[in-house]
């Protein structure tokens, strides 16, 4: 994650995820199978870990300000997505 994203959603600084990618991976994973973070393979980090930054990546707005980046820059393609959680 960039500073840029961080200072124009909340201003906090913090220290960085040791593995972001195996952090999402383990977010992709608990929304693509529907099962409960504690279920969380233990190759993802800790579940507790996995769904706390899943939590307050949600409530930072995070995952909003992706998707609007996302259709700005691709607005040529028609994209639907959908999280069901």
């Amino acid at each position: 994650m960039n500073n840029a994203y961080r200072e124009e959603v909340s201003g906090r600084r913090g220290r960085p995820h040791k593995s972001i990618d195996r952090t999402l991976d383990g977010i992709w994973w608990v929304l693509c199978t529907g099962a409960m973070w504690n279920q969380l393979p233990g190759r993802f980090g800790k579940h507790n870990s996995v769904w706390r930054s899943f939590r307050r990546w949600s409530e930072s707005g995070m995952w909003s300000w992706i998707l609007e980046r996302i259709s700005n820059r691709y607005r040529d393609f028609s994209v639907a997505v959908m999280l069901d959680a």
